[in-house]
This record gives structure tokens, C-alpha cells and sequence, in this order.
């Protein structure tokens, strides 16, 4: 009975740190559409130069992968970020760039991952 006991507490302190992160994620969210901005997962550094970085992107909303110019920004893999900006083109590699204006705050990935398992149980019900 004690074990019953440990499993329905496990269970139930995970839904509730799930609903806590999905809270915080969606007011993430939020804040990005407010500024027209789109979360975004740094796949891969292409270039740390002075002047910035040079990243590949993958876009949450679409799934598609796009390369960034962050001018005067450091960017490293594995961060979540809100980014807004403008496309243009990559005179260097040749292939259109993302040029990043805004990058809101870093977006912890455990947070995103609460998010995504409370939104998948929320889908289900």
C-alpha cells in the first residue's frame, strides 16, 4: 500500500510541474507574438565571428530549419529563443538568412518539454 501511496505522489507532483511549465511556456509564447516573434531551436553554429553568429534554426511553429545572422549576438546550440527579424539573402554561403533584430530571453529546454508533454496530454483528453 505504501508503494501505491509514493506512485500516486510521483504522478501527481509531475502533472503539477507540467501544468507549471506549460504555464510558463505558453506566457513565453505570449511574449514572442506580442513582438511578432517565433521560437526558435539553435540546431548548429555555423560561425562565431566578432561581429556575431552565424546559426542554423529550427522554427517550432513550422518544423522548417533556416540559417541566422545574429549581429552582435552569441547563440549556441541547443538554446530556445524568441526571435524576430527580417529574411534576406547570404552573400557568403549563398542561401537566404534569417537577420535577427530581437532575441528574447533563453528558454530553458526542461521548460519546453513540460510544456510539450502536458500539451500532448491535453490533446488527448
Amino acid at each position: 500500500m505504501d508503494l501505491f501511496r509514493a506512485f500516486r505522489f510521483i504522478a501527481e507532483w509531475r502533472r503539477k510541474r507540467d501544468e507549471r511549465l506549460w504555464a510558463d511556456f505558453e506566457s513565453v509564447r505570449a511574449n514572442a507574438a506580442a513582438r511578432g516573434a517565433h521560437i526558435a531551436d539553435v540546431e548548429t553554429i555555423r560561425q562565431k565571428a566578432r561581429t556575431g553568429t552565424k546559426a542554423y534554426v529550427r522554427w517550432l511553429d513550422t518544423g522548417e530549419v533556416d540559417a541566422v545572422w545574429a549581429r552582435a549576438r552569441r547563440l549556441s546550440k541547443g538554446q530556445m529563443r524568441a526571435l524576430s527579424g527580417r529574411r534576406g539573402y547570404g552573400e557568403h554561403h549563398d542561401e537566404p538568412v534569417f537577420y535577427i533584430d530581437y532575441a528574447g530571453p533563453k528558454v530553458d529546454r526542461r521548460t519546453y518539454s513540460g510544456w510539450a508533454r502536458h500539451e500532448a496530454k491535453r490533446v488527448r483528453e
